[in-house]
């Protein structure tokens, strides 16, 4: 058996004897066309669906999630009797599924969210982008940067054209000790991706950034900007990752029959998976059977077709498992314009055909899935549970850019 690790932290080994897993990301309505579909006024999903989310948790008490809950259950050593989420990422997840976009509003407002991340043993002047749109109209932007270590370093606001690569320009610039203020008024171009740039420098070691845009405003169709699609719905939370983010496929296998066994209770209609088995493909074929299993018992699972696009050899860069399991909708990742992503999973040949633990062609379909390289990230609800592993929550119900 193997290793587990995070997709959104370092890589983390867990204990030998169980299959690792890595968590991995989707994105939200930007161009799917959703928003054209809901605006018939009968697509938001319903109360007696229940979508279900296995991944690090998922945050109660965000304004988009709230009030809906009827299954919670963590998988882990942690333990943690309510919903929650320290690492954010089954909370981005769920804001995209399920999110009422309540804090965000309908109304021209304040964009508010917040990166994070390690600077320890990056590059010095380098930075991890988090790019994001702005409206074009004038706007008053606010970074504020937060960091363990001490030192001091550069704060900027940047931007590229989008479709791009790097390139980017500095709009505006910071320098100083923790916590450093950047406060800039501009009118953007919608032809560019912005992001906040904290330089990496000596001593600089896990931060956040907190961001903060006004005149932000939807997009058109009278919905709330950072809606998710199916807001109607009840959700049931899993939590398979702990708050140290390691994964044990021995949790997720434990966390898809729990949700099987209270499907009938809950309404549990949708699984989503957001992860997958580490390897070379990443091979785990009791959990495939699982998978295939829920689906006939009635659930509708989705699974992400992963990140591992850019790996170095073609074994590395196939979908793992849960995704390969013939009966799961496994969804590969394009950018704002609809391409396919670089880093995006790829399919395999030959699949298997043995009986339950059914291989398919793969991917099945491709949605939005962010592209910090080239166009935006994916805009979420951000945890109430605390910013990363170091930090406690920084802005409460704001939101959280990923890829």
């Amino acid at each position: 058996d193997q290793f587990a690790q995070a997709d959104m932290a370092d890589e983390q080994d867990i204990q030998q004897g169980d299959d690792g897993a890595f968590a991995q990301i989707d994105r939200g309505l930007d161009v799917t066309g959703v928003g054209g579909v809901r605006g018939a006024g009968t697509f938001d999903g319903d109360t007696n669906i229940t979508i279900s989310v296995l991944d690090s948790g998922v945050d109660g008490t965000h304004m988009d999630l709230n009030g809906r809950n009827v299954f919670w259950h963590d998988y882990t050593s942690d333990n943690e009797p309510l919903p929650f989420d320290r690492a954010q990422h089954g909370t981005h997840c769920a804001g995209i599924a399920f999110g009422t976009g309540a804090a965000a509003g309908a109304a021209t407002g304040n964009l508010s969210f917040t990166d994070e991340g390690d600077l320890t043993g990056v590059t010095a002047g380098s930075f991890f982008p988090s790019p994001f749109s702005l409206s074009a109209v004038s706007t008053t932007v606010n970074l504020v940067a937060t960091w363990q270590g001490g030192g001091s370093t550069t704060l900027y606001l940047v931007y590229h054209s989008k479709g791009t690569a790097g390139g980017f320009t500095a709009q505006a610039v910071a320098t100083g000790s923790s916590p450093p203020a950047l406060n800039t008024t501009f009118t953007p171009l919608t032809t560019r991706a912005y992001s906040a740039a904290l330089l990496a420098a000596g001593g600089v070691g896990a931060f956040n950034v907190t961001v903060k845009a006004d005149n932000f405003s939807n997009v058109g169709d009278g919905f709330n900007k950072l809606r998710g699609v199916a807001p109607g719905c009840r959700w049931a939370g899993a939590k398979l990752f702990s708050n140290a983010v390691s994964g044990s496929s021995l949790d997720i296998n434990a966390g898809i029959d729990g949700l099987v066994a209270n499907r009938v209770a809950n309404n549990i209609k949708v699984m989503n998976i957001s992860l997958g088995i580490v390897g070379t493909p990443g091979i785990s074929t009791s959990q495939r059977a699982k998978v295939n299993t829920a689906v006939n018992n009635g659930i509708v699972v989705v699974c992400s077709a992963g990140n591992d696009g850019l790996e170095t050899t073609t074994a590395r860069r196939e979908i793992d498992d849960p995704g390969r399991a013939a009966m799961a909708i496994t969804v590969a990742a394009a950018n704002d314009v609809n391409q396919l992503t670089d880093y995006t999973s790829v399919g395999f040949t030959s699949p298997g055909a043995t009986i339950g633990q059914e291989e398919d062609f793969k991917p099945n379909v491709m949605a939005p899935g962010g592209s910090a390289n080239y166009y935006s990230s994916i805009m979420s609800a951000d945890s109430n549970s605390g910013d990363g592993q170091s930090f406690a929550d920084q802005r409460t119900n704001d939101y959280y850019n990923i890829q």
